[in-house]
Parts: structure tokens; C-alpha cells; sequence
């Protein structure tokens, strides 16, 4: 017979495995509108313009869009991760990647002004407040990673997370890189910036950590395979 305490634990359980597929979907929503931005707004050189200029086109507003979606779908994923984990939780690792959702949010919130890699100057508000929280988003992501795996992986034993932990922060390394050796060189191809090259492949170490995790937990979820703290049982 089904005690009042399993179904508890059972409604608890699907209650997670929602907020890591909401976690899934703000990250293909990010995907799905920044791969359309390219296609539909072809005259943007992806390799050395960063993503956020697509802000300046006339489709704009599909970036502010997708950027609060992907920080929308971070809070989510932080949200399960936080009711999956047992106590003691990793604090250190659930603020930074909280921090990170939220710095997303405002960077939808917040157009950047037109970017030039060897003279970075804003002369907005908004355009101050759009890469201070583009920055604070990006730290905070690459240290959440390796923070917060391990615990995952006890609690849920998804072991496929484990193989992605030093992904976010790798994508972190080369963004800056890219970053320094653009400024040193005055563009890492010739008179090309690479400094969109570089963003782009520090947004995909850091969606497939995000997804990897967030798979990981609706599976122990769905399949009950993962003990939910704080499910009273009768």
C-alpha cells in the first residue's frame, strides 16, 4: 500500500525533475534564438562580433529574449539542484551559479552598446551594465561547474557529469584568451578579432555542463533512483 510519505516523495520528486527540464529548455531557447539570429541577420561576422551585438539589429530583441530565458532556465536548474542535494549543500557553488542565472537576466535587461575589441569604450548606462554583468555571469559559471559537480554526481550518480566538469572553466580560458591576444595583436587573424570566436566557445562548454547536469538530475528524478530531502514520511 502507498504510504502518504511515498506519494509526498514521489510528488516532490516530479516537482525537481520540472525545474531541471525548465533549466533544458531556457538553454535551448538561448539556442534556438542565437542560431536563428545568425541566419536571419547574415552581415554580423560571428567570428569576431560577440554575441550580444545581435542587441544592435533588427531582430534585437530575440537576444534580450534569449538571454533572459537561458538566466531564467539557470535559476530553474539551480532550484533543483538545491532540492536534490542533501545536507550540508554546497553553498559556495549554488550562489555562483545562482549569481550567474541572475547576471544573465540583467544582461537581457541591459542592451550592450556597439563593441569594439581594441577600444572598449560604453557610453550608455546600459551599456556599462550589460558586460560588468556579462563578466560577473561568465566568473561565476566557471567556478559553479567543478563546485557543484561532485555533489551531483553523489546525489544522482550521473556519471556523465563527471567527464564535463572542466568545461566551464576551459571555455572561460579561452574567452580570455582570445580576449588578451586579440588586444595584443590587434586581431588574432590578421586584422580579424576573434573575440567572438572565443565567447561562442565558452557559451557551448557551459550549456553542455548546464544540460548534462540537468539531464542527470531528471533522470535520478524520474526514475526515483535519487533520495529528496526534506519529503516527510508517514
Amino acid at each position: 500500500m502507498t504510504t502518504t510519505g511515498e506519494i509526498l516523495k514521489q510528488h516532490r520528486r516530479t516537482d525537481v525533475a520540472k525545474l531541471a527540464e525548465a533549466g533544458i529548455a531556457g538553454d535551448l531557447v538561448f539556442v534556438g534564438l542565437v542560431a536563428t539570429l545568425h541566419v536571419i541577420d547574415p552581415d554580423r561576422d560571428p567570428i569576431s562580433i560577440t554575441v550580444s551585438e545581435y542587441v544592435l539589429g533588427p531582430y534585437g530583441w530575440l537576444l534580450s529574449f534569449a538571454a533572459l530565458a537561458f538566466g531564467l532556465g539557470v535559476l530553474a536548474l539551480t532550484a533543483a539542484i538545491v532540492a536534490s542535494l542533501p545536507s550540508p549543500r554546497p553553498r559556495a557553488g549554488l550562489t555562483l551559479l545562482a549569481i550567474a542565472g541572475l547576471g544573465m537576466v540583467v544582461v537581457g535587461a541591459f542592451p550592450t552598446d556597439p563593441i569594439d575589441p581594441t577600444d572598449p569604450r560604453f557610453v550608455t548606462i546600459s551599456g556599462v551594465i550589460h558586460p560588468a554583468a556579462g563578466i560577473l555571469a561568465f566568473t561565476c559559471f566557471a567556478l559553479s561547474g567543478p563546485l557543484l559537480t561532485r555533489p551531483i554526481l553523489t546525489a544522482t550518480s550521473t556519471t556523465r557529469v563527471r567527464g564535463v566538469a572542466f568545461l566551464p572553466p576551459a571555455g572561460y580560458a579561452i574567452f580570455w584568451a582570445t580576449g588578451i591576444l586579440d588586444n595584443q595583436l590587434g586581431g588574432l587573424f590578421g586584422n580579424r578579432s576573434a573575440t567572438g570566436l572565443g565567447e561562442r566557445l565558452m557559451a557551448v562548454t557551459f550549456i553542455i555542463w548546464l544540460i548534462t547536469a540537468a539531464l542527470g538530475i531528471r533522470r535520478a528524478m524520474r526514475q526515483g533512483c535519487a533520495r529528496v530531502p526534506g519529503a516527510a514520511v508517514a
